[in-house]
């Protein structure tokens, strides 16, 4: 009698196993809003829901492994886009939100990372992409993007990759890196090449360039004859007409002042955050800095950190120092903690 229920249970065991399997290779995905058309990489301006490498949330089926989640921010919902069950294959960092897409890194054994996208809605296996990707953004008809393997060597053509048809084309030959991303129809990058930063008209290729001392981190649309920078160390914006700089922030000392790489604008306002995990705005048209929000401390001796800026809100994700005890503050722009969010880390 024992032994019966003893094959039972094992059975039971293995008939889960083969359907958590079965789920986790198809998985099956309600239909999601995402309405941006213009997305770049781990940005989420446009949206309130945003992408999460993480081990930590219960849901069925499930893996020991990586697990892909999208992060509804304004209902405090999780849904499982994408699992790995090989171990020493998993996701990278850099995620895109697009309208009939998400968009993920893949990387294992193998040199490179890939991407691969996912419809939002109904059954997918998941495609490749491209099989060396680095920086990419996506627009309704294209992708544009640099390739990963390139971009250590400083040697990196900016490639367009039509979305209907599949084909790749160099778009503008250079050493571009650290930065590509599109921002009211325009494409923002730094040629290492000499020095400068690039702002490429999509609509006829026209290109304006500003010197920059280093490599920068983030650089974006403020209006027709301006647009804003950040080196980590200085922030400025840039009049295109007289080729002048106005800086609001010039060279921070303390590393814990730093600039991190998301920003955001919206209406003549910059929020930005530092290394500290202090959250600023700033007035673009009267130079006023205030700080918003600030979890510096529960940033002593974190191993991980992170600050997105969705359409809403912000998100402050902060990983123990033991890779333990990940947690997720979500602050509202006015500066008012909405929830803490318990999330286990993927270690």
């Amino acid at each position: 009698m024992v032994r019966k229920k003893i094959v039972l249970i094992v059975k039971i065991i293995f008939v889960l196993i083969v359907i958590n399997g079965i789920l986790l290779a198809i998985q099956y995905l309600p239909q999601m809003k995402v309405n941006s058309t213009i997305s770049n990489m781990n940005e989420y301006t446009q949206e309130d829901k945003i992408l999460l490498d993480t081990g930590g949330v219960t849901t069925f089926p499930t893996t020991p492994w990586n697990r892909l989640y999208l992060y509804d921010v304004e209902h405090n919902k999780w849904k499982l886009i994408k699992s790995s069950m090989i171990p020493y294959y998993g996701f990278g960092s850099e995620f895109i939100l697009n309208k009939q897409k998400i968009y993920y890194n893949r990387f294992g054994a193998e040199e490179g990372i890939e991407l691969y996208s996912k419809k939002t809605k109904g059954f997918s296996f998941g495609k490749e992409e491209l099989d060396q990707a680095g920086i990419c953004t996506i627009s309704p008809e294209y992708m544009y993007y640099l390739k990963e393997s390139e971009a250590d060597d400083f040697e990196n053509d900016i490639y367009r990759k039509n979305l209907k048809t599949g084909k790749t084309e160099v778009y503008l030959k250079g050493e571009f890196s650290y930065i590509l991303r599109q921002d009211h129809g325009k494409l923002y990058t730094y040629n290492n090449a000499d020095k400068q930063i690039y702002e490429i008209n999509l609509s006829d290729k026209t290109i304006v360039k500003c010197k920059n001392r280093g490599d920068i981190m983030w650089a974006g649309y403020i209006d027709d004859e301006h647009f804003m920078v950040t080196d980590g160390l200085n922030v400025y914006s840039y009049d295109k007409k007289s080729k002048k700089k106005k800086y609001y922030i010039k060279d921070l000392k303390k590393e814990e002042d730093f600039l991190n790489d998301n920003l955001k604008i919206d209406n003549s306002k910059l929020y930005y955050s530092t290394n500290n995990m202090d959250v600023f705005v700033l007035d673009i048209k009267t130079g006023e800095i205030k700080k918003i929000a600030s979890e510096s401390k529960n940033n002593k001796n974190s191993a991980w950190t992170s600050v997105i800026f969705t359409k809403s809100y912000i998100v402050i994700d902060i990983t123990g120092e033991d890779y333990k005890n990940r947690k997720m503050y979500i602050y509202s722009y006015g500066g008012k903690l909405i929830r803490e969010v318990n999330v286990q880390p993927v270690w």
